[in-house]
């Protein structure tokens, strides 16, 4: 059965949710009584920071001009025409832009394309191995709560 808790605040400094039994805890009994309660904030912080990645990798680029999805299959079907394009030059193709227009793309744009949208989705993962080694470093609840996983990332941007 779970203990009662209550909010305290200690003689170290700060404030949290301790066990009744905890009133007095010291800073290292305080860091073991959080401890799991850490393991599963951080758990579920790195859940949602997966599910702020997805969104932002999935947002959309904007490459000369026009905007290109870069959900997951719109970024296998550009790799295959791609690879088109390189084993023949003057492969062209009418692509379906995010607005729900088409536009031509020659070798070059679907080179300029390709490239845009890896480089988005390769900042959205950036950005979530950033915040992956802040949420491993949270030393506390306090640290944990600081780390900012809803901005910073590059959501439809234009390149």
């Amino acid at each position: 059965m779970d203990e009662p808790t209550c909010r305290v605040a200690y003689a170290e400094g700060g404030e949290g949710w301790w066990p009744q039994s905890s009133l007095f805890a010291t800073e290292e009994e305080r860091r073991v009584a959080e401890a799991p309660q850490l393991a599963d904030r951080k758990a579920r912080s790195l859940a949602a920071l997966a599910e702020r990645r997805r969104r932002a990798e999935t947002s959309g680029v904007v490459i000369g001009g026009m905007g290109f999805s870069t959900d997951v299959e719109s970024q296998a079907k550009l790799t295959a025409v791609v690879v088109a394009s390189v084993l023949d030059n003057e492969y062209a193709v009418r692509w379906k832009l995010s607005d729900g227009s088409f536009a031509s793309l020659d070798h070059a744009a679907l080179i300029a394309a390709a490239q845009g949208v890896r480089a988005h989705v390769q900042a959205c993962f950036d950005r979530e191995a950033a915040l992956v080694q802040d949420i491993a470093a949270a030393a506390d609840l306090d640290a944990l709560a600081a780390i900012d996983i809803a901005s910073g990332w590059p959501d439809a941007q234009t390149l």
